[in-house]
């Protein structure tokens, strides 16, 4: 054992984890729970059995199975800072964590990672939660189980065990954190994308809601879960493309790579319409009535959210990271845009007409899909969440990061994923201008970090409060300012029905 090692206590045994800096000790890869395979596939996560003597913690864990991303392109290297995407292995309900004092009481962040609840990797260079060690909190992230392994909704077993995973890792914060530094009565949950979307559905989940106290939800779809049926139609045609039935027992031993290249099958081939719908996201959390209300969305209309406080945000250009690098945008024509306003709305001649107004005369079809598809996504549903939370009487904040990265010829601009360098202040990486160009400004990720960090540490990211009456929000660029553009008019074109 290396000067360098340090030994934490958890309740499964005890770990070796390391200085990743002279200042901030670093635990990778720690079971949460068992390996939820064999007897305990597509089952609720259950305790880990814990071992005898050291365990390393100073590797990369195992992840969910997964495939590589659908909108990756030419000239904006996604992977640079997203990789390692699957980790082969079978313990991959684990979770890393940066502390700076293992005897502190100090606030905790538990970052739950995105990619479309198909992929994504806690442990990667993108959510380095050194900074936030530094500035004094215990940073959490996690793996879950994705795709077909996290939704499969089988005869014998559980309901979205992805969110069930979730649900354990925060308990597992609960018990063990005290030993890493961190105070279980001051935890606060972020996430970006499926993450943030997560986030959403974790303020509406009954059993999450005293493993937490803040949260933050960074380009999330809004509160709001399909119905069961979705669930039910995805098995049966997943059993029927495999050949067998929709039961535990029948798919336990079906290997991971076969799970995983049922979805492009069943996308593509699928004869139900709530299945032709979805696109390859068939694998999604649903309501269960369980781990999740049967309605997300009236549960969060009731007031389940109520007792959090809740940062909400969107970035301007979200879409242009699915259309820009893969070549989308500059395919769309006038037909796309009217046949995707169609789709989204239920006045598309209004939508039409107020996005080429807001874009000005000389927008592109790209340029006026991507903000529909931006709107349709995340931004009108992060409004009304925003100004629901605050009509109920929860106290919550607004924001839209609109820094534009110049990569693609600037094309790519405030695209999904391009505030999350400067939340977790990592811009000096040496794969980040892969993504931001050579000049993104330091200053404003010590404005989005620090602001973060306050939150996590007093309930106040340092700007007002959003109603839906006077509708003050940020705008985070370099620098940052208030906004008093109340979006009323894009909110209304976020499908709610």
């Amino acid at each position: 054992m290396s000067k360098t090692s340090v030994i934490a206590q958890t309740e499964a045994g005890q770990i070796v984890g390391y200085f990743k800096t002279p200042d901030v000790i670093h635990f990778r890869g720690v079971p949460y729970a068992a390996a939820p395979y064999g007897d305990l596939r597509f089952k609720a996560p259950q305790r880990h059995p814990g071992w005898e003597g050291f365990r390393d913690a100073t590797n990369t864990g195992p992840t969910s199975p997964q495939n590589e991303p659908s909108f990756r392109g030419p000239g904006f290297n996604y992977r640079a800072v997203f990789s390692p995407g699957w980790v082969r292995g079978t313990e991959i309900l684990n979770l890393n964590i940066w502390t700076r004092d293992m005897n502190a009481r100090a606030p905790v962040m538990v970052y739950i990672h995105g990619g479309a609840f198909d992929h994504g990797n806690g442990a990667v260079p993108m959510y380095d939660g050194t900074r936030f060690a530094e500035d004094g909190v215990v940073l959490v992230t996690i793996n879950y189980r994705l795709g077909l392994e996290g939704f499969l909704k089988l005869e014998g077993g559980d309901a979205n065990n992805a969110i069930r995973d979730q649900i354990a890792a925060l308990e597992w914060v609960q018990r063990n954190i005290a030993n890493f530094g961190g105070d279980a009565g001051n935890v606060t949950i972020f996430g970006e994308s499926a993450g943030a979307a997560s986030v959403n559905l974790l303020l509406t989940a009954p059993a999450a809601k005293d493993l937490f106290h803040k949260a933050i939800s960074q380009s999330g779809l809004a509160p709001s879960a399909p119905k069961a049926a979705l669930a039910d139609a995805v098995a049966r045609e997943v059993s029927s493309a495999l050949g067998i039935a929709p039961t535990v027992d029948a798919f336990r031993d079906i290997s991971q790579q076969a799970l995983l290249d049922v979805v492009a099958e069943v996308a593509r081939n699928a004869s139900d319409p709530l299945i032709a719908s979805e696109g390859t996201l068939i694998a999604r959390p649903y309501g269960d009535g369980d781990v999740l209300p049967l309605d997300v969305r009236g549960a969060f209309s009731a007031g389940a959210s109520v007792g959090k406080q809740v940062i909400w945000g969107f970035n301007t250009d979200e879409a242009t990271l699915f259309t820009v690098p893969n070549g989308l945008h500059a395919k769309a024509t006038e037909a796309d845009v009217t046949a995707f306003a169609a789709r989204v709305s239920k006045n598309p001649e209004s939508l039409l007409a107020f996005v080429k107004k807001t874009l000005g005369a000389h927008a592109t079809p790209g340029q006026i899909r991507d903000r529909m598809q931006t709107w349709s996504m995340f931004g009108g549903g992060t409004v009304w969440a925003a100004g629901e939370h605050a009509a109920l009487g929860g106290q919550g904040w607004l924001y839209e990061f609109t820094w534009k990265s110049p990569q693609l010829g600037g094309m790519i601009g405030a695209s999904h994923l391009v505030e999350l360098p400067f939340v977790f202040d990592i811009l000096n990486h040496p794969n980040i201008p892969a993504m931001l160009g050579d000049a993104a400004p330091q200053s404003l990720a010590d404005d989005m970090h620090s602001r973060w960090v306050g939150f996590a540490k007093t309930g106040d990211p340092g700007w007002p409060t959003f109603d839906r009456a006077d509708a003050l929000s940020i705008r985070f660029d370099a620098p940052a300012q208030l906004d008093s553009h109340r979006h009323d008019e894009e909110a209304a074109y976020w499908p709610q029905g």
